[in-house]
């Protein structure tokens, strides 16, 4: 399958920010829609997985970045560990 960039803008989400999952087994899509009501969303297939352990690697490490430059504790902890999990799973997993 082929995709092809039609436009590249910024997409940042906000707090207020609405994520939302939908799609057959074999094709999943997550889509943020912003308070503008502006979207952006991705869609993976049983053959781009490799793509998609990738994203959560490379989220796990944005977080772990972000959080680090905050001087409070994120009360979020929770999303940490399902990351966490996440990513143990894609590494056994590309074993």
């Amino acid at each position: 399958m082929a995709i092809e960039t039609i436009a590249s803008y910024r997409f940042i989400p906000g707090k207020d920010s609405q994520i939302t999952t939908y799609g057959s087994p074999e094709e999943q899509t997550v889509a943020i829609h912003n308070s503008s009501m502006a979207s952006v969303s991705l869609t993976f297939t049983t053959e781009n997985t490799s793509v998609l352990r990738q994203i959560i690697i490379s989220l796990q490490q944005i977080y772990q970045t972000l959080i680090n430059t905050k001087t409070e504790i994120i009360q979020e902890d929770i999303y940490i560990d399902s990351f966490t999990n996440l990513r143990g799973e894609c590494d056994e997993k590309s074993i």
